[in-house]
């Protein structure tokens, strides 16, 4: 066991925080973690997100860096949903877990709930339509 802070948990209590963990509803609610302790580094979550949440979209400046972190985000919510499934922990260990768990699956939701507009795209699709209005113009005056 990794702490000293109680005895392993139960497997059926573990398959309640499991359960808990993948409720959909389980997020609802929950603050996003201020930090995240990530291979050792912290990061701050809570200002990452509310800061690309504030601006509507995700600029294409910082689309990778969205992308990256949202990567990040994604592995470490499964690499401690792994620990809880397997590793030998405590109840205080597991439950830790679970509120970790949950706070990256929050981040991960806002993050994932923001536009990456593409204004390339957008520009041909309306120069496109444009042509097509025009067409259909040309069409019915000589029709």
């Amino acid at each position: 066991m990794d702490g000293s802070d109680g005895a392993p948990i139960t497997e059926s209590r573990r398959k309640e925080f499991l359960e808990r963990v993948k409720r959909r509803s389980a997020t609802i609610g929950l603050r996003i973690p201020e930090t995240i302790e990530i291979d050792g580094k912290s990061f701050a979550l809570r200002e990452f997100v509310v800061e690309t949440k504030t601006q509507g979209a995700v600029p294409p400046e910082k689309r990778e860096s969205v992308r990256t972190v949202r990567n990040t985000l994604k592995q470490e919510r499964e690499r401690r949903r792994k620990r809880l499934e397997s590793a030998e922990i405590s109840e205080s260990e597991a439950s830790e877990l679970v509120r970790t768990i949950l706070g990256l699956e929050r981040a991960l939701t806002a993050l994932g709930n923001l536009s990456e507009p593409d204004f390339g795209a957008r520009s041909t699709e309306a120069y496109v339509n444009k042509t097509k209005q025009w067409v259909d113009f040309v069409d019915q005056l000589t029709n």
